[in-house]
């Protein structure tokens, strides 16, 4: 085989990995965090709260584990307190994905709040993906 036929097989298998792989739909890049959490979640006219860490952030939301007990498309109150910030955050989220690893898609971040996770975002490494 020759130089030209290998390197020709190599650049196809390259190129087949890539297809391979589903595109990511994310708008924001993720990042990889550790930030404390408080969750309110009203339930039958009574709020409980959960505390967790989120491992991911992004300017649409973010990914946590051990939110057990939420489901898909359940509204739920957020602080959170981002380690550059002063004072902690308020937003409303929605829950999208409930499969062992949350993900939480903020509904209301001011330009203020905005900005703040930009700063902390770009402070932090970018998240790997997962493999499939």
């Amino acid at each position: 085989m020759t130089w030209k036929e290998r390197m020709s097989g190599c650049v196809a298998g390259i190129i087949k990995r890539l297809t391979l792989r589903a595109p990511d739909r994310r708008k924001f890049p993720r990042f990889e965090a550790k930030v404390p959490l408080v969750i309110n979640v009203v339930k039958d006219e009574e709020i409980s709260t959960v505390r967790a860490l989120a491992d991911g952030i992004s300017l649409g939301g973010f990914s946590a584990a051990g939110l057990e007990g939420l489901a898909e498309g359940q509204g739920i109150s957020l602080e959170i307190q981002l380690p550059i910030a002063t004072q902690p955050m308020w937003v409303e989220a929605i829950v999208r994905h409930s499969n062992g690893c949350y993900g939480v898609e903020f509904v209301s971040l001011s330009e203020a709040q905005q900005r703040l996770i930009k700063r902390y975002c770009r402070l932090q490494p970018r998240q790997k993906r997962h493999s499939a």
